[in-house]
């Protein structure tokens, strides 16, 4: 491929990013109720540990989101650059994943981006535009696929890189659906099949296995469970394996 073909699909692709970004980036805003009002006086009357120990023990494990989500969600400069970067790089690291040949355009990312905008828009509303959502699914997701990005190259991976590799992995593993489906299966799969041992990445398995445990025992989790489940599913309690598989898979 020449060079003016190829600037010519880089500048079609960024483009249809800046399009992306110039419709959604000014629907997201923090409502006036529900989560987004809670989050948005967590601290109020307050200090962070306080509010952090308050969840642990009474909703949720996820320490470093809660904590980011307190200190940011009232800075709406945060969340209107995190939430459409977010969005991109867990496209970036789906299209790096997927194994599309660096042909030195952007091709693959604006394909996969297109391909994630298909997706069921109550999910999206919910896990990306949502801004109390996008703490929690969106933002850490991005940083757990861009942090398995540089594991899987950390042969020729800089020590910068690496430890904000184990940085991002240590937050996105607070998110329990990716750390339990994602970042502990991969890591530990390659290191047990490759059979490399290697100082960095027995020390970004310890890192996974350390924060999901530390989620997963979170006290609050229970509390948690059996509020939604009388919220959102009371006869839960009746499923059985088979209807509980089914509601998962959708």
């Amino acid at each position: 491929m020449n060079v003016n073909k190829r600037t010519s699909i880089n500048l079609s692709c960024l483009a249809f990013i800046i399009a992306v970004a110039y419709f959604f980036i000014p629907s997201l805003q923090v409502l006036s109720h529900g989560d987004d009002h809670y989050f948005t006086s967590a601290l109020t009357n307050r200090g962070l540990l306080e509010y952090i120990s308050m969840r642990y023990h009474t909703w949720s494990g996820r320490i470093p989101i809660e904590a980011i989500i307190a200190l940011t969600i009232n800075s709406e400069l945060y969340w209107k650059i995190a939430i459409p970067v977010s969005f991109f790089s867990v496209a970036y690291a789906i299209s790096r994943f997927a194994g599309f040949v660096n042909n030195g355009t952007i091709t693959p990312l604006c394909l996969v981006s297109a391909l994630m905008l298909l997706i069921n828009q109550n999910v999206m509303s919910e896990s990306g535009w949502w801004v109390t959502g996008s703490y929690f699914y969106l933002q850490p997701i991005a940083a757990g696929l861009l942090s398995l990005l540089i594991f899987k190259s950390s042969k020729s991976t800089g020590a910068f890189l690496k430890a904000l590799s184990l940085f991002f992995i240590a937050i996105a593993c607070f998110n329990e659906q990716f750390s339990v489906l994602v970042a502990l299966p991969y890591p530990a799969m390659y290191v047990i099949f490759k059979k490399d041992y290697t100082r960095y990445n027995i020390s970004y398995l310890l890192v996974v296995i350390i924060s999901t445990a530390i989620s997963l025992t979170a006290p609050g989790n229970s509390v948690r469970k059996s509020a939604e489940i009388l919220t959102w599913m009371p006869d839960y309690v009746n499923f059985n394996i088979i209807d509980k598989t089914e509601i998962g898979l959708d």
